[in-house]
């Protein structure tokens, strides 16, 4: 038996697709289901109960580490008055990024609940919007 296109009295019909033609687009959870997250080979430190705490002890090398990392981050709030519309994450830096000129790149991450982590490329710049302190007037 050979297989052949059946005919359609119906033109319209002719233009429709079959069914092995149609793409499937897969969901964005389809699209991570085989994918492999990358972990760290260094195990975690073991944590410590002491009393009703939960402790982590790490070494003198890895906090340094730490504060080096965070050497030009600044936490910031966002608080809006009485019926202001929140921002979004990138409305909120377009509008800084209009305030505070002249700045190497810097980057801002929410944190949840209005606060915002600043992560400036130099501590200059850091230093410099620290001194300007709160912006008050959106302009």
């Amino acid at each position: 038996m050979t297989s052949t296109s059946p005919i359609c009295a119906w033109p319209c019909m002719t233009a429709i697709p079959t069914a092995a033609a149609v793409i499937k687009t897969k969901s964005f959870a389809q699209a991570l289901a085989n994918e492999a997250i990358e972990v760290s080979s260094n195990p975690l430190p073991t944590p410590i109960v002491k009393g009703e705490h939960i402790s982590v002890r790490i070494t003198q090398e890895e906090y340094y580490k730490g504060v080096a990392d965070c050497r030009n981050h600044l936490l910031g709030r966002l608080i809006l008055k009485r019926g202001e519309r929140s921002l979004t994450t990138q409305e909120l830096y377009a509008k800084l990024k209009s305030i505070w000129q002249n700045l190497s790149p810097w980057k801002l991450a929410p944190l949840g609940k209005g606060f915002f982590e600043f992560r400036f490329s130099n501590s200059e710049d850091k230093r410099k919007l620290w001194a300007l302190g709160t912006v008050l007037d959106w302009a």
